[in-house]
């Protein structure tokens, strides 16, 4: 039916002696893509023997959406019998075929959810005779039976006091539910645009032997590609200067891979989609390739990768212990799955450069793009301050410019929740904008896809704990 448009469908009616039931599983009842979903229809008299039945399936694999064996298997027999029901489950997980579908649950989790809703299905076609009264609360659907859920959250305060402490209306709150609030990607198209993309390391530990950017370049519409080499300054998108920033990491990898999918090189192109599609041809040799421990459970005990920072040792020790709880607890990495993508426009001026990052932390932006294009102009000279306060020290930041004005000029948007990855992971893609402006005298746009941004950027840190508790 090439060409043609489906106006409407037409289902004919069943007689009474038919049974259907539909079953949709996800993360919410509205506006959710199924987990996995499931229609059965079955046949039957009053004696209840399956005349006719339909079992189909979605979200479980591209190639099965229909358990036929058993739909034969139930046929002819009693459909409320156990013997019936233990038989069909049995047929039922041996013809399931259910794969991999990240991020969907897994395939384990997914198959186990098949089976039940056959199960569900059987009870809730069940006769109230039949069933007995432990099991009928597994045939009913919860959205029929629960209200709706709602929470409120109500702050007293002191009218006395007010304007302070006044409950008011978020200020941004209608033109953010009208869709009208301005972010930091939506800077129109500026003359002479170009897009930036991240080359990525195919290896998660080696040295990088040659970078190959010819058949990239010689794409159409693909305009140049930087690598370490070509920054006139400092190689890094974080310091440790700044105050919550433990370690200094290069902005482009300048020869020993520590991770795969590290950003080796940017690409730029007239297009966003060309910049990226050209990204995926450079090519690039390693040396000295090595397998990576990613499991923090097992790095954790590694010398040359964990530091000890504090240790307390305990005041008593108890002699009356009846029982020891030992154990485990393993959170793994999670992806940052932002409102928006980290982005950043840049556009050359005569003073120097105007940058709009999608950026929590612009003093982190601005330092280091200044330090990455090796503008004297934008210097600054940082001071820490010590107070003591509850026996913590607290750092603050002052800065003193040189000059009665600075050349990078940055300038911030709304932002959408970002769970930390805009305090210092944004810096990274913007002074990449910042340098293909800088080196091209040409706007530049630097949209970070979610796929790059998950690979590349990183994912909150995944953390590990042996406990042991005495009572």
């Amino acid at each position: 039916m090439i060409g043609k448009l489906i106006l409407n469908i037409l289902i004919p009616p069943l007689s009474r002696e038919n049974r259907l039931v539909t079953y949709k599983i996800a993360a919410r009842s509205r506006n959710a893509t199924a987990i996995v979903n499931a229609a059965f229809l079955f046949r039957y008299a009053s004696d209840n023997i399956a005349q006719r039945c339909r079992i189909v399936y979605g979200g479980l694999s591209p190639n099965f959406s229909r358990a036929r064996n058993t739909e034969k298997n139930v046929i002819g027999k009693n459909l409320f019998q156990n013997a019936t029901l233990q038989e069909s489950l049995h047929v039922l997980s041996k013809e399931l075929i259910v794969t991999e579908n990240l991020p969907e649950p897994s395939a384990r989790y997914r198959k186990q959810l098949a089976i039940g809703l056959f199960y569900k299905a059987l009870l809730s076609f069940c006769p109230k005779h039949i069933i007995h009264p432990r099991y009928t609360s597994g045939a009913g659907k919860i959205h029929d039976s629960r209200p709706i859920s709602k929470g409120t959250q109500v702050f007293e305060t002191d009218p006395d006091l007010w304007p302070l402490n006044q409950p008011i209306q978020k200020v941004e709150a209608l033109i953010q539910c009208a869709g009208e609030s301005e972010y930091a990607e939506d800077v129109p198209s500026m003359p002479r645009e170009v897009f930036a993309a991240f080359v990525l390391s195919d290896v998660a530990l080696g040295t990088i032997e040659n970078i190959d950017a010819s058949e990239a370049l010689k794409q159409s519409g693909v305009v140049a590609f930087y690598s370490a080499k070509d920054i006139p300054g400092v190689n890094a998108f974080t310091s440790t200067v700044l105050p919550f920033i433990a370690k200094t990491e290069e902005l482009l990898c300048s020869g020993d891979v520590l991770y795969f999918n590290q950003p080796i090189g940017i690409i730029v192109a007239e297009t966003n989609y060309m910049a990226n599609r050209a990204a995926t041809m450079v090519k690039v040799k390693y040396l000295n390739i090595r397998k990576p421990e990613i499991d923090v459970k097992l790095n954790k005990n590694d010398p040359n990768k964990s530091k000890l920072y504090r240790a307390i040792d305990a005041t008593d020790v108890g002699n009356n212990v009846i029982k020891v709880i030992k154990g485990n607890q393993t959170v793994y990495s999670q992806n940052y799955f932002c409102l928006e993508t980290l982005n950043c426009t840049c556009k050359p001026t005569e003073d120097g450069l105007i940058l709009q990052p999608s950026a929590h932390y612009i003093n982190c932006d601005h330092l280091l793009t200044s330090q990455c294009l090796n503008i004297a102009e934008s210097r600054r000279v940082i001071k820490y301050f010590k107070h003591l306060f509850r026996n913590l020290k607290f750092f603050f930041i002052t800065n003193v410019y040189f000059i009665p004005y600075c050349r990078i000029e940055i300038k911030a948007h709304g932002l959408g929740g970002s769970f930390g990855i805009k305090l210092s992971r944004q810096s990274q893609i913007t002074i990449a904008c910042s340098l293909v402006a800088y080196k091209l005298n040409r706007p530049c746009r630097f949209i970070t896809p979610l796929k790059t941004q998950t690979r590349a950027i990183g994912k909150r840190m995944p953390a590990s704990t042996d406990f042991e508790v005495s009572n």
